[in-house]
């Protein structure tokens, strides 16, 4: 069951990746670099203690790309698109690192 959620999960990025690049003029291939760069989580703070580690996971990647999109010249919603959909992925990883829910 898992594994059909992930492969419909995979084909409704693919399909959105598809729609999104019919946006762009050129470099079609950006977006994905867009959304695997915002997907991209570290631990700023981590504690060790006697009942385990604790991390506490942010989105990094998602700021860096927000950055870079804010201060460049050429704004497309498409890319703007595929960093958000990389931040709900990168949500959706710290919320299983977490063990909250899923």
């Amino acid at each position: 069951m898992l594994g059909l959620l992930s492969l419909m999960a995979f084909a409704c990025l693919v399909f959105l990746f598809i729609g999104w690049a019919k946006r762009l003029e050129n470099n079609k291939t950006i977006l994905f670099l867009y959304f695997l760069g915002s997907c991209l989580i570290y631990p700023v703070y981590s504690v060790t203690r006697v009942h385990g580690q604790f991390r506490l996971w942010f989105p990094v990647g998602f700021l860096i790309v927000l950055v870079y999109l804010i201060f460049n010249k050429n704004k497309n919603k498409s890319k703007f698109a595929a960093s958000i959909l990389g931040l709900s992925f990168a949500a959706f990883t710290m919320l299983v690192l977490y063990n909250i829910g899923f």
